[in-house]
């Protein structure tokens, strides 16, 4: 992936958790996915929010039991078979999971979030990582 470029200068992003092939979708993600440190300024992408979905009818929630991972071990479940099994009404949707930027500077004692503006698949939430610096920066 890119750097992050802000008034002609790149950062790394470092990434936490990797693209896995074929999953993109935020479903597939928890936790800390990248992150970039800035002059005085941290920025965190998570996948964050509850899941919880059935399939042909048999509940599934994150942290539960059954759980999401063991709905993508049993269907084998990447961004295809989502789009599919929603396509055929095999999915019911209660909750879902996006991704979404925490930002600090060194002096504050809380994290900050671009409220509202949230991604639901890999390459766009790294694109909205990027998008949230340059707001926060200027760049």
């Amino acid at each position: 992936m890119n750097p992050v470029q802000i008034d002609g200068k790149e950062y790394p992003i470092t990434f936490c958790q990797d693209k896995l092939e074929g999953k993109t979708d935020s479903t597939f993600y928890d936790g800390q996915i990248a992150k970039v440190t800035i002059g005085d300024y941290q920025f965190s992408l998570e996948a964050g929010g509850d899941i919880e979905f059935a399939i042909d009818g048999k509940d599934y929630k994150k942290h539960s039991s059954p759980s999401i991972e063991d709905a993508i071990d049993e269907h084998q479940l990447d961004d295809y078979k989502l789009g599919t099994f929603g396509d055929e009404g095999r999915i019911v949707w209660s909750l879902n999971n996006w991704f979404e930027v925490a930002y600090k500077h060194k002096d504050w004692e809380a994290w900050d979030c671009a409220f509202g503006e949230v991604a639901y698949d890999y390459d766009s939430a790294i694109e909205l990582l990027k998008s949230v610096i340059n707001d926060v920066l200027g760049g």
